[in-house]
């Protein structure tokens, strides 16, 4: 009998694959690109255009975006999507590593693993921003995934992927050491406890590898090649071997107690946007501690993981003067360990054929999903009271804290009673919070990409910023007749914000300091006071560069709100120009 082409795995990661390709490129270039993503994409644009922008140096912050955005701009253009799309395209094939580490995770456990990546809010805004977070962490999965390949096999061409792999790394970011430090820390502390089967076959793949004449010069040639050609940009840039060493200085200048975020930071990021990967990911872990006592190598890579959890979690609350993407090297294990779990509850649905099973695991279902509605209810109506009437707010809030616990005493009862009800009750928990997920993952990547009350948001460029363009391009076009060639004078904000969206303007001037000498048609200035002297003869209309979350009028019941149903004061202006016309210039 002829056999399918595409089986049930292979159909489950093209829908996990075409649903990260999805949530991570729909409207990729809906918001403009805050002042990180803009020093990123300036850098690669000024050496395809030199001259360009307020300063004529190229510095880029990760060698391998350089070359990703050098290589997209040279064959499609500069965008804000353009200046996004590696990330976009190194965060959909994140979705799919968990395919790496089958052998231990099972079809079923990679594939539910993958699918918990994939609704990942923070892993698909990530994807979604010009910064290198998402490469790196992919090459630091390729490494892991290509040694413990070579463990298991033995073949050396898994060798040379890895040292591809750590080079690539190496030239990615700073998240790269974190990620190193955790791995070979993990591996270290857990040696003593691995099997006798696990050391055996590590030793045994030691020899084989010494064994090899020339292996090692050959590997460290591989890792040399890799890190010089991909820093400079195939020798394009020979300055981006600088920038490389500068990574790790960078990484370890993140190590600060006192940072721009309170030190619970991380906690909030993924107790808000991770909660399906949190519970899960611990229930995973404690699920694999229950069920076996094997000490072989799926054991070890549990192990590992949840070491690696914990680790990870310390390293975010320590390293408070690094970026917020040390999370990811939390949710990332947390994913692999809650797929086994989930692909056994899937696969037990089978015993809940008995009709009278089956009637209480939907009756169960069902009461479960009304009671956590009716828990969200009550919070809706907290959230609305208690401004006005706090005593009515409370009883709403304690019936919204009462009823999960009842709830999840009637699971207890249930499941004493009937013992395959558990998978069940799991998997509803596990439906409501992937729904969850998902909804959170669409209105930060979505509906909220460039609000500051996003938890993951950080100084976001305000879309005014393109109303300002349009109002240069439409001044330029009535007096040069075309959109671009108007006369600009910039005043210098001190990121590349301005430099990114006035790219495309033939005489730009950016000045530190503005006066009577500024004669161009346009101007663009800091909304000071006084404002800058320009002479006679300019109107000036004001746009927001960047908002901030509102300082004042925010408190509990808008926090309440904003947490409940996104609700709440609107963002503030942070940063705001002025856009100067001399008249006959076009009007604001």
């Amino acid at each position: 009998m002829r056999q399918p082409v595409v089986n049930v795995e292979t159909a489950g990661y093209i829908g996990l694959a075409l649903l990260a390709t999805g949530l991570r490129f729909y409207q990729l270039g809906a918001s403009p690109l805050a002042a990180r993503e803009a020093s990123e994409a300036m850098a690669a644009w000024r050496l395809l255009h030199p001259g360009t922008g307020a300063a004529s140096s190229v510095a880029p912050g990760s060698p391998l975006l350089f070359a990703g955005l050098l290589t997209t701009f040279a064959l499609i253009g500069g965008g804000d999507a353009a200046a996004r799309l590696l990330p976009a395209l190194a965060g959909t094939a994140l979705v799919l590593t968990p395919r790496l580490f089958r052998p231990w995770l099972g079809r079923g456990g990679a594939l539910m693993a993958a699918a918990v990546l994939a609704l990942s809010p923070s892993m698909i805004y990530v994807s979604r921003i010009a910064a290198p977070d998402t490469l790196a962490l992919l090459c630091g999965v390729a490494l892991i995934a290509a040694l413990t390949a070579y463990l298991r096999s033995g073949v050396i061409r898994w060798l040379y992927a890895a040292a591809i792999a750590l080079g690539l790394g190496l030239i990615s970011g700073p998240l790269i050491y974190s990620l190193l430090a955790l791995s070979l820390l993990g591996a270290l502390v857990l040696w003593r406890q691995a099997s006798h089967e696990v050391r055996a076959s590590a030793q045994a793949a030691y020899v084989a590898a010494r064994n090899q004449p020339g292996l090692p010069a050959r590997l460290g040639a591989t890792l040399a090649v890799t890190i010089v050609l991909g820093s400079t940009v195939l020798m394009a840039f020979p300055a981006g071997l600088g920038t490389t060493g500068d990574l790790l200085a960078a990484w370890l200048s993140g190590f600060s107690l006192s940072g721009p975020h309170p030190w619970s930071y991380p906690l909030q990021l993924l107790a808000l946007y991770e909660p399906a990967a949190l519970i899960l990911g611990i229930g995973g872990l404690i699920w694999q501690q229950q069920k076996t006592n094997d000490e072989g190598r799926s054991a070890f890579v549990f192990r590992l993981s949840s070491f690696v959890v914990l680790m990870a979690l310390i390293l975010a609350l320590l390293r408070q003067g690094g970026a917020l993407s040390e999370v990811l090297l939390v949710i990332y294990p947390l994913a692999l360990l809650a797929g086994p779990l989930l692909a056994d509850a899937v696969s037990s649905l089978g015993g809940l054929r008995r009709p009278q099973t089956s009637a209480t695991a939907a009756w169960l279902a069902g009461g479960l999903v009304v009671m956590l509605a009716f828990a969200a209810l009550n919070l809706v109506s907290y959230a609305d009271r208690l401004p006005s009437d706090p005593a009515t707010a409370r009883n709403h809030l304690l019936v919204a804290g009462l009823t999960p616990i009842v709830g999840l005493m009637l699971v207890v009862l249930l499941v004493s009673w009937e013992r395959e009800l558990w998978r069940a009750s799991l998997l509803v928990l596990a439906g409501v919070l992937l729904l969850y997920s998902w909804s959170a993952g669409w209105g930060l990547a979505q509906l909220r990409p460039d609000d500051p009350r996003e938890l993951w948001v950080m100084q976001p460029t305000s879309k005014q910023v393109r109303l300002l363009v349009h109002t240069l391009e439409n001044a330029s076009l009535q007096r040069t007749g075309m959109i671009h060639s108007l006369p600009v004078t910039v005043q210098t904000t001190g990121d590349d914000v301005l430099a990114w969206y006035l790219r495309d303007f033939d005489k730009v001037t950016f000045l530190d300091k503005l006066g009577a000498q500024v004669t161009t048609p346009a101007v663009v200035a800091l909304d000071v006071t006084p404002a800058p002297a320009l002479g006679a003869g300019y109107r000036g209309e004001a746009f927001t560069l960047r908002t901030r979350r509102p300082a004042e009028g925010f408190g509990p019941a808008d926090q309440v709100k904003w947490l409940v149903y996104r609700g709440g004061p609107d963002p503030q202006p942070d940063e705001r120009v002025v856009l100067w016309l001399q008249a006959g210039a076009g009007g604001p």
